[in-house]
């Protein structure tokens, strides 16, 4: 379960760089708000009258108490539109990520208080659902922010993000590739310039090879990525800062010298006390 969110950022997919960006209240600055999250489960009868469920409504709840003129005017710019939205946050120990484009609704003075209201609703399968290779949750919490995504054979809990179609063959419950190749996860939204990030990734065998977080802009341009070359094999980690316009980030292997196979990707929050 994850704490308290700390930050939480909405993208205009149809203005990618559209991004408004809210902080909890506790924080006491510009955009602080209060975020709430429900999931109504749909059911249908089957045989022999018994109920079974095949989708969920989610529904991520905002109450904006204080809010910039400029996050303002985005908010009611893909309201106004109806634009789908993107939905990327992190608490002190994991991350929310709605990565499905799901519908947003503003509501002006909600109360007494005068708090602002926006209601971000999707509605997705059980579990992982989509079209390969791009199968994923619709709404994911958890400490690992790869695992917002399911490769299509293989292991979704040691191979998140990473897919057989890549360059790198799916055996079980890890992938390998060869000498000279790179395989690279789905970027993930993830605009927090300025955050401390781990990536981990187990090796079971290799030469020498690089393990890299890769930050790209809104435009999918690369900026720069937090990178290491290493040798052997082992759990292998890189830790540094996102840069200005992080718009979302990849996990991305390439070898130097022979076949590298690798299981248990991760990008987690620096700091966090999970290990592989």
């Amino acid at each position: 379960m994850l704490n308290l969110l700390s930050n939480v950022a909405i993208q205009d997919t149809k203005a990618a760089g559209n991004i408004v960006y809210l902080n909890n209240i506790m924080e006491g600055v510009d955009g602080a708000a209060t975020f709430g999250y429900s999931l109504e489960p749909t059911a249908v009868k089957v045989d022999d009258n018994q109920t079974q469920q095949f989708k969920h409504d989610h529904t991520f709840d905002i109450r904006v108490l204080q809010g910039s003129s400029a996050d303002l005017t985005k908010i009611k710019v893909i309201d106004a539109g109806n634009n789908p939205v993107r939905v990327s946050g992190y608490s002190p120990n994991g991350f929310f990520v709605i990565d499905e484009p799901a519908q947003l609704t503003y509501h002006s003075q909600y109360d007494s208080v005068i708090a602002d209201r926006i209601l971000v609703t999707t509605t997705g399968v059980n579990g992982y659902g989509g079209t390969a290779p791009g199968v994923k949750l619709p709404v994911y919490a958890g400490d690992n922010l790869l695992a917002v995504y399911k490769v299509n054979s293989g292991s979704a809990s040691y191979l998140n993000s990473f897919d057989q179609a890549d360059s790198g063959t799916v055996t079980g419950d890890s992938m390998s590739f060869a000498s000279g190749d790179t395989v690279l996860s789905r970027p993930i939204f993830f605009p927090f310039p300025g955050l401390s990030v781990i990536g981990l990734v187990n090796i079971t065998t290799g030469t020498s090879y690089s393990v890299s977080i890769t930050a790209l802009d809104s435009a999918g341009s690369v900026l720069s990525s937090i990178s290491d070359n290493f040798t052997g094999t082992g759990v292998k980690t890189v830790t540094g800062v996102l840069p200005a316009s992080t718009a979302s980030v990849q996990f991305e292997i390439t070898s130097g010298t022979g076949t590298v196979v690798f299981k248990q990707p991760a990008i987690r929050l620096q700091g966090s006390t999970f290990s592989l």
